[in-house]
């Protein structure tokens, strides 16, 4: 999907002036709204409902967010930035993760040790 072509049938579909939030949206019976997490997330439930797919909530988008950048092998220091992690609490929900994960930590050694430490209880 390309970005500027969505935005601009944003723009035709949800005609606002100055004043309006960026991202507002016209809802069927109150008018025009900012884009929230909760109608993001709606609509996310509704096209994977209709196409059979597994329900992603908001926060999964962001577990999922980081897992496609780590397979990527971008550096866990440049997902945290771009997922604005304020620490390492990301690592955590990564555990669930391991297989996904381990050939590309078997790669990285200091990383595999990193990782392991914030996921696997002390011995």
């Amino acid at each position: 999907m390309n970005p500027i072509e969505a935005l601009e049938n944003h723009f035709d579909i949800n005609l606002a002036d100055d004043k309006v939030h960026l991202f507002a949206w016209k809802h069927p019976t109150a008018g025009l709204h900012p884009l929230s997490k909760t109608e993001v997330t709606k609509c996310i439930i509704a096209l994977a409902s209709e196409h059979g797919l597994l329900t992603l909530k908001g926060h999964s988008l962001r577990i999922h967010g980081t897992l496609h950048y780590l397979l990527q092998g971008i550096s866990f220091n440049i997902v945290k930035t771009i997922g604005h992690w304020a620490g390492d609490s990301f690592t955590l929900y990564l555990c669930q993760h391991a297989m996904i994960l381990a050939p590309y930590l078997n790669d990285r050694p200091a990383l595999l040790e990193h990782f392991t430490r914030y996921t696997m209880p002390p011995v």
